[in-house]
């Protein structure tokens, strides 16, 4: 593994992420799971406040890690839970695995702004 893989993929991240993207500031955290847990390469948290969205991303050299990755994550956070939106998705060899409640005072615009990180991760393409 090169030593420039994390470090060029969390520049990426943060070009798919940017404040101007998003029009959101994020605040920069561990990842929820260890990324060698999930036989990543490294990871990066996310938290948003008001309404409340978290997700982490993964960094993975080998991509047929990734599916496994997201049932280990699913086994942690199923999909469905009441009161609970889990979003997940990949980008070439970063994975978004994300999480937002939704019941609630700001549970709708929660959900929301979750979605609007996963689309912004996902790129123009």
């Amino acid at each position: 593994m090169s030593d420039q893989f994390p470090v060029k993929q969390k520049e990426r991240l943060q070009s798919l992420l940017s404040e101007n993207r998003i029009k959101t500031t994020l605040q920069e955290s561990a990842p929820e799971s260890d990324p060698a847990s999930l036989d990543a390469v490294a990871g990066v948290g996310y938290r948003a406040f008001k309404p409340d969205a978290q997700f982490s991303v993964y960094f993975f050299e080998d991509y047929s890690k990734i599916d496994g990755a997201v049932a280990k994550l699913l086994e942690i956070m199923p999909e469905e839970q009441p009161g609970m939106r889990v979003l997940y998705g990949r980008n070439g060899p970063l994975l978004f695995f994300g999480h937002a409640r939704t019941d609630g005072e700001d549970g709708i615009e929660a959900r929301f702004r979750l979605a609007k990180f996963i689309s912004a991760f996902s790129g123009d393409e």
